[in-house]
């Protein structure tokens, strides 16, 4: 069996504990193939063992005519304790054929980020908060302390009304027994008085480093962090958080590039999630219009110069809280968005979005190369996040073109494959599988080489994407998961062999 480790970073922190701890845009077309009557034609072997056709050829008469796709595909399957139900549309991208390319893994560059400041904070300069200044407050304005005691009051107020026993919840919700929360709350009202109204900032300088392990260089503030850039930026009389991640080793090569608005509606700079169980009711209300922020995003990766990048998806997105001070998840939502994906094209041939980082690792393993990705995601006020992470250096390899395999061997591997891969997922279990196949998308993949997180190759992939309902024996459901860019099975379409989304290879 396989250790699979989780890699998160955490980016809040809270005020009560800061208080008394340590101080250009390229259309992609795609089509939903008709299956054709012509034999597609065997195409010329590469020196390396690949299936190729010559460049400019139309031997094999462009990607519908190879792989033969039908329009829609519907099946229902079931072995032991998992049932497979498939009524998907099949989506195909329109070109000639998919050609090799190599990718590597770079570092941000100072003109990347020059490029993202000048469209989407209007080259506004990079502020922080002078600490030694506000050292009395921690920090804080006194405005943002009455906040947190106004909201820790009230919490503290509800559990006690609420009896013994949501006492013992808040307290085990919040980590600490009730007697220290009040502590740490007299000990945040002792900072009033030294808070000042407003914040005494200092000047960040917008200068993009690289960490590769072998050397640092002080930040403005005299810390050691090469490869890091914090700021903040005021833009349009809005607060906006910026981040750089930029630490490039021989094993870890998760670069960012994130910018959150501050959202008044919650009081600090929150990243909104996406999020499959908004009601029609909260959707019809968010304020926005779908189209409209398509064609906003769409507008803005333009303008910064992307033109290898085009639209691969999109999706609400909310800020929540936590469910279990509420009757329902959708009670917990506090703000709702609407994210626009973007992935790179290759000859008009787009990379599948997936909601998979490919970070997960084996054991033994801790190489970690998240894929691409560029999202934006809007309000009903505007941007409120921008995130583009681990940009690629391309090369392509060969204008011949890949010879993919028929749809009809693709299919089978599916109806094979599918259950011997989550059968050992549910084996001495007493679990049962549901799954429900709506799309079924050709497109690339970047597989990295195994034992190496910086280079890889674009190979085409079918994806399966849908849902999953586990239940117990009983019935009783554990839970569902799932979303429009969550693949269940990706099949090499070059020899339909199985490809890990999470591994990455």
């Amino acid at each position: 069996m396989k250790a699979k480790k989780c890699l998160a970073v955490c980016t809040a922190v809270t005020l009560m504990a800061l208080a008394v701890g340590c101080s250009g845009k390229t259309e992609t077309g795609e089509e939903i193939i008709t299956m054709k009557e012509e034999e597609s034609v065997a195409g010329e072997s590469s020196p390396g063992g690949e299936q190729t056709q010559p460049s400019g050829s139309s031997a094999l008469g462009g990607i519908a005519q190879q792989v033969q796709a039908p329009e829609h595909y519907t099946a229902d399957l079931s072995a032991g304790d998992i049932h497979v139900k498939v009524d998907a549309q099949v989506v195909v991208p329109e070109g000639e054929g998919f050609k090799t390319y190599r990718v590597k893994a770079r570092p941000f560059e100072q003109a990347d980020y020059d490029t993202v400041s000048h469209v989407i904070l209007k080259d506004a300069d990079l502020w922080d908060r002078d600490m030694e200044a506000m050292a009395g407050s921690r920090g804080f304005t006194k405005q943002e302390i009455e906040r947190s005691i106004a909201s820790r009051e009230e919490e503290i107020a509800a559990a006690k009304a609420a009896g013994t026993e949501a006492v013992k919840h808040y307290e085990d919700e919040v980590g600490k027994g009730l007697e220290v929360i009040e502590e740490e709350l007299a000990a945040l009202k002792g900072l009033l008085d030294e808070a000042p109204e407003e914040v005494t900032t200092i000047d960040v300088p917008a200068l993009v480093t690289v960490n590769t392990g072998n050397g640092e260089k002080e930040n403005h503030e005299g810390k050691k962090e090469t490869g890091w850039l914090h700021g903040y930026a005021t833009v349009d009389g809005k607060d906006y958080a910026v981040s750089l991640d930029n630490m490039v080793t021989q094993d870890w090569r998760w670069n960012n590039f994130e910018i959150i608005k501050e959202e008044e509606k919650v009081g600090y700079f929150a990243t909104y999630y996406s999020f499959s169980g908004l009601t029609d009711a909260q959707k019809q209300g968010a304020g926005f219009s779908a189209d409209e922020v398509k064609a906003k995003a769409q507008e803005a990766v333009a303008a910064m110069g992307f033109t290898d990048f085009s639209f691969a998806g999109e999706e609400y997105y909310a800020i929540y809280a936590n469910e279990e001070n509420y009757d329902s998840i959708q009670d917990a939502v506090q703000d709702i968005a609407y994210g626009i994906h973007f992935t790179r094209v290759f000859d008009g041939v787009p990379v599948t979005y997936t909601n998979e980082t490919g970070t997960t690792m084996e054991d033994g393993d801790n190489l970690v190369w998240p894929y691409e990705n560029m999202t934006l995601v809007y309000n009903a006020e505007g941007l409120v996040n921008f995130i583009w992470g681990n940009p690629y250096e391309v090369e392509k390899v060969s204008d011949e073109y890949l010879f993919l395999l028929p749809f009809s061997e693709i299919q089978n591997t599916f109806e094979e494959m599918i259950f011997k891969k989550y059968q050992d997922w549910i084996e001495g279990t007493q679990m049962k599988i549901d799954f429900q196949i709506d799309q079924v998308r050709l497109g690339y993949m970047r597989v990295r080489e195994d034992g190496n997180a910086g280079e890889g190759t674009m190979i085409p992939v079918w994806d399966f994407i849908g849902t999953r309902r586990v239940t117990y024996e009983d019935g009783e459901a554990a839970y569902d998961k799932g979303s429009a860019f969550q693949s269940w099975i990706t099949v090499n379409a070059l020899d339909g062999t199985i490809i890990s989304r999470e591994l990455g290879y």
